[in-house]
């Protein structure tokens, strides 16, 4: 596939090389994670262990995931608990803090910070003042990845910043997508 510019590039990377991800071991997928990282994060899956099971619900891996700083998609999460789900039972039994890891540390390694996407988006800002053509926004995003529909695409425009042209503030889009 032709990436034609540096945002379709970096939506285009955040979905690949899953496959070889999935081939680590564990240990090896978990190596990835700091220990202050794992801290975090084991203090976060706790806090959602209500019944001290050691499992939580597959429900609450996106969302923790997005309080965390991760961006996946619900279908990167449905993915990636599959892999983790050997014997296919996660949904009923939740997943264990081992698996909240594995499927974390492969977000993890895809992290772009706010700056990385304003950066990309910066490329569409032909003026240098702060807004990008909607019509950019659009194409990106229902174009690559995990493809938004065209009522999803106005939903999340609806949110956004805009001018009077419809231009839309991405600094400002980009801050509202990591606060989801």
């Amino acid at each position: 596939m032709a990436v034609d510019s540096p945002l379709l590039g970096l939506f285009y990377s955040l979905f690949i090389n899953k496959t070889e991800y999935f081939a680590m071991s564990a240990k090896r997928k978990m190596a990835h994670l700091t220990e202050e990282t794992l801290v975090e994060y084991r203090a976060a899956f706790d806090a959602l262990d209500y019944n001290n099971s050691g499992k939580i619900s597959t429900l609450e891996i996106a969302p923790l995931m997005r309080k965390l700083g991760l961006m996946p998609s619900n279908l990167e999460v449905d993915e990636l608990v599959a892999e983790v789900d050997k014997d296919k039972n996660a949904a009923l039994e939740g997943i264990t803090f081992e698996q909240f890891c594995i499927i974390a540390a492969r977000k993890y390694n895809e992290i772009y910070t706010e700056n990385d996407i304003n950066e990309a988006f910066r490329t569409f800002d032909l003026e240098n003042n702060g807004f990008i053509p909607a019509s950019e926004l659009r194409r990106a995003l229902c174009g690559m990845g995990e493809k938004l529909n065209d009522d999803e695409m106005d939903a999340l425009l609806e949110t956004a910043q805009q001018d009077a042209d419809g231009n839309v503030h991405y600094e400002s889009f980009v801050r509202n997508m990591y606060d989801v």
